[in-house]
């Protein structure tokens, strides 16, 4: 009885968890959280799975992605027990600062922990439509293996910290689905989608010359090339502009979550150029 670290044996588990909790995530996502961070996902077990947490550290950040505990394990403090030691293990990592996305309804067992309220992400589960999305846009070019250095830079100023391996991992996985605005040989924003046999993801989506037609490009391009059905987004709800682009798109359902974090805050000054957030596993 106990916390252990999760195996890949225990993906069908965690599949199976977090959609009973009205999370679409299908295996290759859990595996591909496992691949990041092998040592920072944990399950609660007791004759059974109850509970799992995922941790992914990126230099001095910690990230928290999903906390579940079944239904049967649910009045016994498991789930503070995995989010400490996903707080430990982000710490034993050498970081200084732990983020998370909490549901409202979570916010208050994570502020019991230290946490701190930072930005609102909106958060939209879309059904796209066939041609919803109207093409490559000019202007807007795929990232190739040799522009991933500039991308990586970009997004180590954006995020605070180096996701590389991360970024690297989705850009192998999805080539097709990662472009770039440039100008003058200067990089001025990316994005990146990916998709599953259920979902598409859009993000990150990043665009430091904020004007709109540059962002619209982004998303437009990157949404055309992932197709139809059910998509994921989330943006700060204090990028206007980013709001403003996402809110035509078909709805299946809007909920907000917060950024929270822990520890130093070290990211600040960037909401207006991140127009979209990763993924909520992901960080």
């Amino acid at each position: 009885m106990g916390i252990r670290v999760m195996r890949p044996e225990d993906i069908p588990f965690v599949v199976s968890l977090v959609c009973r909790e009205s999370w679409t995530y299908a295996a290759p996502e859990i595996e591909r959280m496992l691949r990041l961070d092998p040592g920072g996902s944990f399950v609660f077990e007791d004759e059974e799975p109850l509970g799992v947490v995922n941790a992914i550290t990126y230099g001095r950040t910690g990230f928290i992605g999903i906390l579940v505990v079944s239904e049967k394990g649910r009045g016994r403090r498991i789930g503070q027990s995995l989010l400490n030691e996903a707080i430990g293990y982000c710490e034993s990592k050498g970081a200084g600062s732990v983020l998370l996305y909490a549901t409202t309804e979570g916010v208050k067992l994570y502020e019991k922990h230290g946490f701190r309220k930072s930005e609102v992400v909106h958060c939209i589960k879309a059904d796209v439509r066939p041609g919803e999305f109207s093409g490559p846009s000019p202007g807007c070019t795929r990232i190739t293996p040799e522009d991933l250095g500039r991308v990586l830079a970009l997004d180590r100023e954006m995020f605070g910290d180096d996701r590389g391996r991360l970024i690297r991992m989705l850009y192998d996985e999805f080539p097709e689905s990662a472009f770039k605005i440039e100008r003058g040989g200067r990089l001025l924003g990316y994005a990146l989608g990916r998709k599953t046999e259920f979902t598409v993801d859009f993000g990150p989506w990043v665009c430091t010359s904020r004007k709109t037609e540059d962002a619209s490009a982004l998303l437009t391009t990157t949404m055309s090339s992932l197709g139809s059905g059910e998509a994921f987004f989330g943006v700060f709800e204090e990028n206007k502009d980013a709001i403003g682009l996402i809110d035509p798109i078909t709805k299946k359902r809007t909920w907000r979550t917060v950024q929270m974090f822990k520890g130093e805050d070290r990211y600040q000054g960037h909401v207006d150029d991140v127009y979209g957030v990763i993924g909520f596993e992901l960080g």
